[in-house]
């Protein structure tokens, strides 16, 4: 089995290589940012789980540089703003 940081590093390398991946999750998310309901790092981590295309809390934290159980608390935070929302919509 690969090492979470092995994986990590390739992941990340494998993200240098393409910018406008990068950009396009950004527009993926833009529709979120603009009703501001999300904060600027609730945002950075959705487009890092896109990016990485991973919800592995240890990855994610390895390239957030952030804790894994800060990565848990984000996608709970997460889920409750993105249900309030829905349910807001019916």
């Amino acid at each position: 089995m690969e090492s979470v940081q092995r994986q990590f590093e390739r992941t990340n390398n494998a993200m240098k290589k393409f910018s406008r991946p990068k950009m396009h999750i950004a527009n993926l998310t833009h529709g979120i940012v603009n009703r501001k309901a999300l904060t600027p790092a609730l945002c950075e981590l959705v487009e890092a789980t896109l990016a990485l295309q991973t919800t592995n809390t240890k990855i994610l934290a390895a390239y957030l540089q952030r804790k894994p159980a800060t990565i848990r608390t984000e996608f709970q935070r997460i889920l409750t703003i993105l249900g309030k929302y829905s349910s807001h919509s019916l």
